[in-house]
């Protein structure tokens, strides 16, 4: 067979892996694990896993590291977390939350064009 015909004949295995990439990306949530956590106004989850007792998600919003920073502080000790540690610098942060056993971690970082992306990662005993 011509590699052209080869081509061919993939192209709607290609569009359908498209059409199901697409749909994943259209309905992707937070893990179970992470629902109770606030998504920062339009961020877009861009990858969710879940392994174990751990959960992690990977954003991506049109904001800062630091007001990204704040917004979660003040969420998440609003609903009863304590923050354990917390770093700044100019274009990333940092910020450690814990409830009982229970951590949360959220690490952010300047991306492209005006966008943070960052990493939600919750981890249970």
């Amino acid at each position: 067979m011509k590699s052209s015909h080869k081509i061919a004949a993939l192209a709607p295995f290609f569009a359908l892996l498209f059409l199901v990439a697409t749909t994943a990306m259209a309905a992707m949530t937070l893990p179970e694990k992470l629902a109770p956590v606030p998504v920062y106004s339009g961020a877009k989850i861009v990858q969710v896993m879940e392994m174990g007792t751990s959960a992690m998600a990977m954003l991506e919003a049109k904001t800062t590291p630091q007001a990204l920073l704040e917004f979660y502080k003040k969420e998440m000790e609003g609903k009863g977390w304590k923050t354990a540690f917390q770093a700044q610098q100019e274009d990333s942060a940092v910020i450690h939350f814990t409830k009982g056993q229970d951590a949360l971690q959220i690490t952010a970082g300047n991306g492209d064009e005006g966008m943070t992306s960052y990493q939600m990662v919750f981890v249970a005993p």
